[in-house]
């Protein structure tokens, strides 16, 4: 027999595929397909070991934020308008853009996960 769980909730147990109760937007995956994984089962600690791996997609997408900040900062450099304040700016901006675009992938497990620390977000779910 196959169990399933969510990768972020492992507490969550069940015989068939589906998305988590908990946060509902995960998929659930076959429990043995997590080894090598850290799964707890106390909530408030880690639930998957980091490897370097896991943060090559964050890296790419910084470095091209980044490439993007060079490119533009340097534009504003031959035009003679470059300002150190600016070139933050660009940096952030993309940050920003990218980053929020990420919550609309999953509205309702974002929500659901920012109400785990906001303390307003925690009594008032349209918030």
């Amino acid at each position: 027999m196959v169990i399933y769980t969510c990768p972020m909730h492992p507490e969550i147990r069940q015989d068939k595929p589906g998305n988590c109760p908990k946060c509902g937007g995960m998929k659930l995956v076959p429990l043995d397909s997590l080894k090598g994984k850290v799964v707890l089962q106390n909530e408030n600690e880690s639930v998957i070991s980091s490897t370097w791996k896991n943060y090559l997609p964050l890296a790419i997408i910084i470095g091209l934020i980044l490439l993007t900040t060079i490119v533009l900062s340097f534009r504003d450099l031959q035009l003679g308008n470059f300002v150190t304040s600016t070139t933050i700016s660009y940096f952030m901006i993309g940050f920003f853009l990218v980053f929020s675009g990420f919550k609309l992938i999953g509205l309702k497990g974002f929500a659901e996960g920012y109400s785990t620390y906001d303390l307003l977000a925690r009594r008032v779910s349209a918030y």
